[in-house]
């Protein structure tokens, strides 16, 4: 393939569209943003291509600075 296509990934991410532009009408022009992300194998099936891709599938989009485990839930330990 091209050389552009071998240093892109493809992205995913559901539901952030209207936070990312909330974000972007808020703040600062040269504010800076966060992507909490995992990066995947895309499952989709595609004939043409000879090798696995990987895409990034984006959970979150927050302000620079803030506490990136925040989206993990603490477990509380259960009495036995």
């Amino acid at each position: 393939g091209s050389t552009q296509s071998r240093l892109s990934l493809k992205a995913v991410g559901f539901g952030l569209w209207e936070k990312f532009c909330f974000f972007k009408a808020q703040y600062e022009k040269d504010e800076l943003f966060d992507i909490i992300f995992v990066l995947e194998k895309d499952l989709r099936m595609d004939h043409s291509k000879k090798q696995d891709s990987l895409r990034l599938n984006v959970l979150d989009i927050r302000l620079s600075g803030k506490n990136v485990d925040s989206f993990h839930v603490p477990v509380e330990s259960v009495d036995a």
